[in-house]
């Protein structure tokens, strides 16, 4: 477990440094994940579920959305938030 949390927190500061938002955050949420599972700790366990619940719903906001099994490219995606705002 504690070789998995260094891998993880590795990945992390690799993708901070390259500014990859979208990754950072998988990769933040791994380790938060792995926080999880390490602790015992009531109060820990949920101040890093309501961390984790924050970057889920992050990720979600920056995940690519996907037609037909494929991304959407960039002028889909601006097609689709014209046609959802009007």
């Amino acid at each position: 477990m504690a070789e998995e949390m260094a891998e993880n927190l590795g990945r992390l500061g690799k993708a901070v440094r390259t500014e990859q938002s979208f990754e950072s955050l998988i990769e933040l949420r791994n380790v938060l994940a792995d926080a999880m599972d390490s602790s015992d700790d009531a109060r820990s366990i949920a101040a890093l579920s309501r961390q984790l619940t924050e970057v889920l719903a992050r990720i979600d906001e920056l995940r690519p959305p996907i037609d037909d099994g494929k991304p959407l490219t960039v002028v889909e995606q601006l097609m689709e938030r014209r046609k959802n705002a009007s």
